[in-house]
């Protein structure tokens, strides 16, 4: 389950609308969709104050975090690259980090690009 389908499952089982949760976290009803499909996801700090209005831990909103063979299945070198990660000291860890967090947003920016510029 990704953490937008946890968000939304617990919103509903507390008898939240999208509106409703929005407005106790004080944000768009849009932004919180966002949120529930994947598109983007909160800051920590948001996370906890999250779990704290939906009444449960900040660790049952915590994702486990992809197993690397899961994600490299159909592809071995990037199955070999992400297996070296771990022997990468901290510097060169966050540099990749930055990097991934780079391509993650544009790709983000693309997806909403392409849903705006969709015929209606």
């Amino acid at each position: 389950m990704t953490l937008g389908q946890k968000i939304e499952k617990l919103r509903k089982d507390r008898g939240f609308t999208q509106t409703q949760l929005a407005q106790k976290m004080e944000m768009t009803p849009h932004h919180l969709s966002r949120w529930e499909n994947d598109r983007i996801r909160p800051r920590d700090k948001t996370l906890e104050k999250l779990a704290q209005i939906l009444q449960v831990s900040p660790d049952e909103l915590a994702v486990p975090p992809a197993n690397p063979s899961e994600l490299a299945k159909d592809d071995s070198e990037l199955a070999f690259l992400l297996h070296e990660i771990p022997s990468l000291d901290e510097e060169q860890k966050q540099v990749l980090k930055h990097v991934l967090r780079s391509m993650v947003t544009c790709n983000q920016m693309q997806r909403v690009v392409s849903q705006v510029r969709r015929p209606a």
